[in-house]
C-alpha cells in the first residue's frame, strides 16, 4: 500500500527567519494526553478532516476519514487529486478486527490484522504526523517510533468560532524533524486543527494543514463501515 504521495514532495521553499520558540510548558503535553485518553477509552471514534498540502507553487487537497470501534476495528480513507490536480487518488485501509484490506490506485490486498492494529492507530491519531497513521494502517509502520519534545503553548486562537489552545512541539525520527502545531478545544478535548512543517537544511520541504470538521467519541458507527472486501484476481476487491 502506498504512503500518501504528498508527503514526499521535493519542492523547496525558503521562509523568513523564525521567531523565538515559545517557553517550554509540560502542561501542553498533558493537554494532548487528555485528548489521547479520550480517544483511547471511547467505544467508537469518528474524525473528518480536510488536508491541505503546500510545497513551492504546488498545492494539493484531500478529504480524510478516520474511524475506530471496539473489537480492533479501524478505517482510514483519503480521497483527493494527484500532483497534476486532475488524477483522482484514493487510499483506504479498513480492519474488521481480524483482517485488514488495504487499497490504493494499484489495487487492493487483504491480510490478517495484527491484534493491536486499531490500538496502535488510535495512539497515532492525535500527536503523530498522518503519514505514520497511514503507514501503520498500510502494514508498513516504521520500526522506530517518533520521539516528541519541546512542548509549549503558543497564544490562544480561534478556529472558526471555537476558542482553541495552541500546542507546539517537535516530532523526530533519525534525521527527520517535524514542527507540529495542534489547535485544541480544551473544554471538549477535541482537535480543531493541526499543522506540520518539515524542513531540510533550514528550508521547508512540506507544510501540511489539517482542519477537523468533526471529532466524535462514542457516537454510532455502523458495523458495515468496517466490512473487509474479499480479494479477487488482479489485486482488485469484490
Amino acid at each position: 500500500m502506498r504512503s500518501l504521495p504528498v508527503l514526499v514532495l521535493c519542492a523547496t521553499v525558503v521562509l523568513a527567519e523564525d521567531a523565538a520558540p515559545p517557553k517550554p510548558d509540560p502542561a501542553a503535553e498533558e493537554l494532548v494526553k487528555k485528548v489521547e485518553a479520550k480517544i483511547a477509552s471511547a467505544k467508537a471514534v469518528s474524525m473528518r478532516l480536510s488536508m491541505e498540502v503546500a510545497a513551492g507553487d504546488e498545492k494539493q487537497s484531500f478529504d480524510v476519514a478516520v474511524d475506530f470501534k471496539e473489537g480492533n476495528r479501524a478505517r482510514l480513507k483519503v480521497e483527493g487529486k494527484g500532483s497534476d490536480g486532475k488524477t483522482a487518488f484514493t487510499l483506504t485501509a479498513v480492519c474488521d478486527g481480524k483482517r485488514v484490506a488495504r487499497g490504493d490506485p494499484d489495487g487492493t490486498e487483504v491480510t490478517d490484522a495484527a491484534a493491536d492494529l486499531a490500538e496502535k492507530a488510535r495512539g497515532l491519531a492525535v500527536r503523530a504526523p498522518v503519514r505514520d497513521l497511514s503507514k501503520t494502517m498500510g502494514g508498513t509502520a516504521p520500526k522506530t517510533a517518533m520521539t516528541y519534545a519541546d512542548w509549549a503553548f503558543a497564544a490562544d486562537e480561534k478556529v472558526g468560532e471555537r476558542a482553541a489552545k495552541v500546542v507546539t512541539y517537535t516530532a523526530s525520527r533519525g534525521s527527520t524533524k517535524i514542527e507540529m502545531t495542534l489547535w485544541i478545544d480544551a473544554e471538549k478535548l477535541e482537535l480543531l486543527k493541526r499543522e506540520t512543517v518539515e524542513r531540510k537544511k533550514g528550508a521547508v520541504v512540506a507544510k501540511v494543514t489539517y482542519t477537523f470538521s468533526a471529532m466524535t467519541c462514542d457516537g454510532e458507527i455502523a458495523d458495515e463501515t468496517f466490512a473487509v472486501p474479499e480479494e479477487k484476481g488482479g489485486g482488485e476487491a469484490k
